[in-house]
């Protein structure tokens, strides 16, 4: 009876792990679908030994302990891990995470016939509105460079 060395066992699952990954910011391995669906589970990342909150959800493939599990199933070839489903495959290693989805382009902004976004006149007014209705001159070179738009266009609105 073949008995699966405790090293190789996920601490979540309790089963020889197909993906072995190390947490970066605590150093210990996990079944990477196990680390990675507890977290989704808890809503944050933490250590599921030692329930420390960790700063981020990074993980690596641990290889040493990857070729332990390759080693261990090369000395013992007709025995298939529990619930591996018969197989005998690790899962390939460093499996990108899925890409996020791609940001949507801010709309467009209405351009006056001052050649000004409305976000730009609108500022630039309160600016005004709060200095005596105009822009001070210290003020246009600033703003140009802030909205990227000429100064001789901030000057002829305000």
């Amino acid at each position: 009876d073949v008995v699966e060395p405790e090293h190789l066992l996920c601490p979540i699952t309790h089963a020889m792990m197909r993906d072995p990954v190390f947490v970066v910011d605590s150093g210990n391995t996990y079944e990477r679908d196990a680390v990675l669906g507890y977290w989704d589970r808890l809503g944050e990342a933490r250590d599921p030994l030692t329930n420390t909150r960790l700063p981020s959800r990074e993980v690596w493939t641990n290889w040493d302990t990857r070729r332990n599990v390759q080693a261990f199933l090369d000395q013992h070839p007709t025995f298939s891990p529990d619930g591996w489903d018969g197989s005998r495959e690790l899962h390939p290693p460093d499996r990108p995470p899925p890409a996020p989805p791609a940001p949507e382009a801010p709309p467009a902004e209405d351009v006056g016939e001052d050649g000004l976004a409305a976000s730009v006149r609108a500022h630039c007014a309160a600016v005004a509105e709060a200095h005596g209705g105009r822009l001070p001159e210290e003020l246009l070179g600033h703003l140009a460079g802030v909205f990227g738009v000429p100064p001789q266009r901030l000057r002829g609105a305000f």
